[in-house]
């Protein structure tokens, strides 16, 4: 019989992507190992508790020094899964927060929208990476960001705290504009806070969370936009991880990241911020019709303009033709249904708008450089 670990979990037993966590290590773990568990708060407080249960290796959640220090000094096998502290000496698996702001930024950039702003904490490293790729993507584009930074030491689990200096920014924002919030409890309250000053959602500003926490998500109003993170992924690999640390093997130097999976539209965000009403015409129509073989003649149907006028429009809008537009919203929708579910390629194509795999390969070669089926991959625990 394999040998029966005792794996602390040091993770919130609450929030969305703790909870996902949590069931990305239990997948790995049943039927594979005869584990047995002890799930403690993050907390200096479980820190006699758990010691006292005696367990081999730890899987964690830190959230900031003191307790990093404190796990560190227990010199067990442990595997971090947050990255909310910079200076944590032990290997880590989390989500790329670079690649959160960026996916946020082209997400809002393809909206058509000019001004954004940014609403986080330098306290915590991943607010820290996550404002930094939200703010490189937009200057690739040309665009700037005004951020607004929280004075606490660290993003408060959830609660929320209404700010006036948050509220003051918030009014200061150009209309329309966009703000990606470094989770969605913040995006839940800046919501509530134009709500309350008669800023409309998204007519105004635009707000966009991290994590797609239903709780969060949910309460918002209207509802809430958010980029959806790799947490069971995170879990699973964690834990695989682990196992590969217990049986002797070198623990990585560099931290383990995974991309965001997309981002979940919800209506805090749907607003084509496009001045030229022809072009935010055809974008609706494109984004609506997109599954279907359609071509820029289709476009002309709609607008009722010339190929030549769209196509001046389109670059002076958006930096890019219909047909390009056409091309990026099919890749993805493809990429949702890829990296969310478990359609055959060739369905996928044909959800898509593609007249076959063998086009939506072609596509993913020159656009995302890989495959359809590798693209799916990196979404999916390794098989056991």
């Amino acid at each position: 019989m394999a040998s029966q670990e005792r794996i602390a979990l040091f993770v919130w037993s609450t929030g969305h992507y703790c909870q996902n966590v949590l069931h990305g290590v239990s997948a790995f773990a049943r039927p594979r190992k005869p584990w047995l568990f002890r799930i403690a708060p993050p907390e200096m407080t479980a820190l006699p508790f758990i010691k006292a249960w005696r367990p081999t290796g730890i899987i964690a959640f830190i959230g900031d020094l003191r307790f990093a220090r404190a796990i560190e000094g227990l010199g067990l096998p442990t595997v971090d899964v947050s990255n909310a502290c910079g200076d944590v000496k032990v290997p880590r698996v989390g989500v790329d927060d670079m690649a959160v702001g960026a996916l946020a930024a082209e997400y809002l950039l393809n909206n058509g929208f000019r001004h954004f702003g940014y609403v986080g904490n330098p306290a915590d490293r991943f607010s820290v990476e996550r404002e930094q790729g939200f703010r490189e993507m937009l200057a690739k584009a040309g665009q700037r960001c005004e951020s607004y930074h929280e004075r606490t030491a660290h993003l408060p689990r959830g609660a929320w705290m209404p700010k006036a200096d948050l509220r003051e920014w918030m009014l200061k924002r150009p209309k329309p504009s966009a703000v990606l919030c470094a989770n969605d409890a913040r995006g839940w309250e800046l919501a509530e806070l134009c709500a309350d000053a008669g800023v409309a959602v998204p007519e105004d500003l635009a707000v966009l969370g991290v994590d797609d926490d239903p709780l969060f998500c949910g309460l918002s109003y209207p509802p809430l936009s958010s980029v959806a993170t790799p947490a069971f992924r995170i879990g699973f690999e964690a834990a695989a991880l682990l196992e590969r640390i217990l049986a002797g093997q070198r623990a990585p130097r560099q931290p383990i990241r995974f991309p965001p999976v997309r981002v979940v539209v919800r209506r805090s965000s749907e607003l084509i911020a496009v001045a030229d009403p022809d072009v935010a015409q055809a974008l609706r129509f494109i984004r609506a019709n997109a599954h279907r073989p359609l071509g820029v003649q289709d476009l002309l149907g709609e607008v009722h303009i010339s190929r030549r006028m769209l196509e001046l429009k389109f670059r002076a809008a958006l930096q890019r033709t219909p047909t390009e537009e056409l091309q990026r919203v099919r890749v993805q929708n493809a990429k949702e249904l890829l990296s969310t579910t478990d359609l055959p390629v060739a369905e996928v194509a044909s959800k898509s708008g593609f007249s076959g795999s063998k086009q939506l390969a072609e596509c993913f070669r020159r656009v995302l450089r890989t495959t359809p089926r590798d693209y799916r991959r990196s979404f999916r625990p390794d098989p056991a």
